[in-house]
C-alpha cells in the first residue's frame, strides 16, 4: 500500500514579477530550497505525530524503507512529495508489541496441561493492550529469521497451516486525517517561513552588488 502527501505550490508569476530586481532563475531557485526544506520538516513530522498515536518506533516510521521524500529542483518546483510504502505489519518484537511478549515451547507437553495466556496486542497507545481472539505466540522455525511473533491458525480444528497476524501499514498511519493535516500544516509553514528567508537572502546580496 502506498500514500503520499504533497506540498502544492503555484508559481507566482506576478508576485516575483513586481519584485523586478530578482531574476526568475533565481526566484526559482529559492523556491525549490524553501520546497526541499519543507519536505524535511513533514518527514520529521511525520515520524513525531506517528509515533505519538502509534506504538511504533519513530526512526522506524521514517526509515528509508517505508517513507521517502521526492526533493525538487528549481526546474521542477511542482513535483515535491513524501511517498511512504509498506505492507501491512505484523506484531512482534519490531512492530507494536503483545501479550505474552516472549515465545514458550509447549512441544512434547499434553494438550490438557497446557495453559496458555490469552494474546493481546498494542497498536494504538491510547488503546493500550487489547485481546486478540485466535491469536497466539510463536517462533516457527520454518520461518526465514524465526522471529517471535503473533500468528493466528487459517483454518479452524487445525493446527496448520498458520500466517503471521497483520495489522496496519505505514501509508495507513499517514492516512490518519490527525497525522495527515498535521503534516501538511507544518509543512505549510516552514515552506513559508524559507521561502521569505530566501527571498530576503537574494535581495540583500543583490543590494550588496548595487
Amino acid at each position: 500500500m502506498a500514500k503520499g502527501v504533497e506540498i502544492t505550490v503555484k508559481y507566482d508569476e506576478k508576485f516575483f514579477k513586481a519584485l523586478e530586481i530578482l531574476p526568475e532563475d533565481v526566484a526559482k531557485k529559492a523556491m525549490s530550497t524553501s520546497i526541499n526544506e519543507a519536505l524535511k520538516k513533514g518527514v520529521t513530522e511525520f515520524g513525531r505525530k506517528a509515533s505519538g498515536i502509534y506504538n511504533m518506533n519513530k526512526g522506524e516510521i521514517v526509515s528509508k524503507k517505508f517513507t521517502k521524500p521526492k526533493y525538487v529542483m528549481p526546474g521542477s518546483i511542482r513535483k515535491g512529495k513524501i511517498i511512504v510504502k509498506s505492507r501491512r505489519l505484523t506484531v512482534g518484537r519490531t512492530h507494536f508489541a503483545s501479550r505474552p511478549s516472549t515465545y514458550k515451547s509447549v512441544e512434547g507437553q499434553k494438550q490438557r496441561n497446557i495453559r496458555r495466556k490469552k494474546t493481546k496486542i498494542k497498536i494504538k497507545k491510547s488503546a493500550g493492550y487489547v485481546p486478540f481472539k485466535g491469536g497466539f505466540i510463536a517462533n516457527p522455525s520454518s520461518v526465514k529469521g524465526k522471529n517471535t511473533m503473533v500468528w493466528m491458525r487459517l483454518m479452524q480444528g487445525r493446527r496448520k497451516p498458520i500466517a503471521p497476524v497483520r495489522t496496519i501499514s505505514i501509508a495507513q498511519m499517514l492516512s490518519n486525517k490527525e497525522v495527515y493535516q498535521h503534516v501538511e500544516n507544518e509543512m505549510e509553514k516552514k515552506y513559508s517561513k524559507r521561502l521569505e528567508h530566501q527571498i530576503n537572502r537574494q535581495l540583500d546580496k543583490i543590494g550588496g552588488k548595487s
